[in-house]
């Protein structure tokens, strides 16, 4: 009883308390990003909507938190399929009116929860940077909106060959670090 006595709860913990580490970017599959466009060419635009869920789905392993729900990119795939198969269907039955109205719906739901996914994506990526990652690996927002998948593997490309090798950009005499 006087060991409790003598502890005081109102005092600072003894023990050095380490801030919480920032996973890294090991975990992600690196691809360049001169190979996301042919990729997407030969899978008819269905290869962005894949390398959004890999890129999802390895982030959720390495956050110890799920983020961004896998449901996410499912549905973008789910509507990705859905909108090719309308357009070959409208190329290859033009008389069927209802069509033309159909690949117009499923293209803008697409289109949504492709944004969607995107910016999720890169809201994460920008708020879990590694010690590494510099203001030079900074996501633009408006970058991502027109480049999309393209852009968003730029710059994880950029982050994950930081990592790997310690390097940081070549910083011209004038430039100072952030």
């Amino acid at each position: 009883m006087t060991e409790q006595m003598e502890i005081d709860p109102y005092a600072p913990p003894r023990a050095m308390i380490a801030e919480p580490s920032v996973p890294g970017y090991g975990g992600f599959p690196r691809i360049s990003t001169w190979w996301v466009l042919p990729l997407t060419i030969v899978t008819f635009g269905f290869y962005p909507s894949y390398w959004l869920y890999t890129r999802i789905k390895a982030l959720n392993e390495i956050l110890p938190a799920t983020v961004i729900s896998s449901a996410l990119p499912v549905a973008g795939m789910a509507l990705n399929a859905a909108n090719i198969v309308a357009a070959l269907v409208n190329g290859s039955y033009p008389d069927m009116s209802i069509m033309p109205l159909i690949a117009a719906i499923l293209q803008v739901a697409f289109l949504i929860v492709n944004l969607v996914c995107l910016f999720s994506l890169r809201d994460e990526l920008e708020n879990n940077r590694s010690p590494s990652a510099d203001g030079w690996h900074h996501l633009s927002g408006l970058a991502t909106l027109f480049f999309q998948v393209f852009y968003l593997n730029y710059k994880l490309n950029q982050r994950i060959d930081a990592e790997r090798t310690g390097n940081q950009p070549h910083m011209s005499p004038t430039q100072v670090p952030t």
